[in-house]
């Protein structure tokens, strides 16, 4: 049997055994794995950790290095959008939860973008049990690369750190007029984590609905109608939304195009229900033409 049998067989009996029956020699194999140079053997040790849970406590480091590997699943084949043993890793760390928190943190400040990237989105990920990560991801909204800066706004909403200081700060990146269109869209998807009762979000979202990029107007509106009822006061502006020829990107693998953004507010106005029956009318003349 040659090497790559035995790692390989070595993953296979760890995914197979409980957690509760893997030794912490076998635990420090599968960290050992996380550094082959074979991309699926790198992958398929971070499968394993993420099945221990908070079991694999010890691979926290190791599991947050292998946030900069883009190494694909499968040895040689094209898979642009993974999962990647970085997206493997990220989920393990997940599970792990609280304790990785420090690490991950620390991760935010490194020179690669793609760590710092994975570790605001692993720390969404673990939600509340990360809240005290508000400063840092705080300091990550400012980040050079935008994607850094689109994982650390999804992030923020995520973690259970009071609306009154999350609310404001995902207002201001929409407000950022030379920031990218995407995360400028993200920050108003936010709101609904950073608010979930629409106490002091719903008039920010109907500016949103004001804005002239398409994705951003798509964007308030998907995340009104997630608030149902309680974004009646939404219903009158989205009724007059209902006439907008303005049309949202989207992509389906490799393939973009775009959708109209009415449809987004059809939605929402049925997700809000019956206080939205103002919209009726406008709704019929739109199905006769």
């Amino acid at each position: 049997m040659n090497m790559r049998q035995i790692q390989c067989s070595l993953v296979a009996i760890c995914c197979l055994l409980p957690a509760a029956q893997l030794t912490a020699d076998e635990v420090a194999d599968l960290v050992r794995l996380l550094r082959s140079d074979k991309p699926k053997v790198r992958y398929d040790s971070a499968r394993s950790l993420k099945g221990l849970g908070p079991k694999a406590r010890p691979a926290i480091k190791p599991l947050v290095d292998a946030l900069s590997d883009q190494g694909p699943p499968i040895e040689y084949a094209i898979n642009y959008f993974g999962p990647r043993v970085q997206d493997v890793a990220s989920e393990a760390l997940a599970e792990i939860g609280r304790p990785a928190v420090p690490e991950l943190v620390e991760a935010l400040c490194r020179r690669d973008k793609e760590a710092r990237k994975h570790a605001a989105r692993t720390l969404g990920k673990i939600g509340p049990p990360a809240n005290d990560c508000f400063s840092a991801l705080t300091d990550v909204l400012n980040d050079d690369d935008e994607w850094v800066r689109w994982d650390a706004v999804r992030a923020i909403g995520k973690i259970g750190a009071d609306p009154r200081e999350v609310v404001p700060l995902l207002e201001g990146v929409f407000r950022r007029r030379d920031e990218k269109y995407f995360v400028r869209e993200a920050a108003l998807t936010a709101l609904y984590d950073a608010d979930p009762e629409g106490v002091i979000v719903i008039p920010l979202l109907v500016e949103g609905l004001k804005d002239p990029n398409g994705d951003i107007l798509a964007a308030a509106a998907q995340t009104l109608g997630k608030f149902r009822a309680k974004a009646r006061s939404a219903v009158c502006d989205l009724n007059e939304l209902l006439s907008t020829e303005k049309r949202r990107g989207d992509a389906y693998f490799d393939v973009g195009y775009t959708s109209p953004v009415r449809i987004d507010v059809i939605r929402a106005l049925a997700d809000i229900g019956p206080n939205a029956a103002v919209a009726v009318p406008t709704l019929k003349r739109l199905l006769t033409g």
